[in-house]
């Protein structure tokens, strides 16, 4: 159980940086790769 709230966090976190650097559009490329 722990191991998944860890996961959904992390989830959330990147979703968040990936909507922030929508805007970017190039970071979201990047983030997509690293994917």
């Amino acid at each position: 159980m722990k191991i998944s709230q860890v996961e959904f966090s992390y989830r959330d976190f990147i979703k968040h940086i990936v909507r922030l650097h929508e805007v970017d559009g190039m970071t979201v490329l990047e983030m997509d790769s690293l994917r």
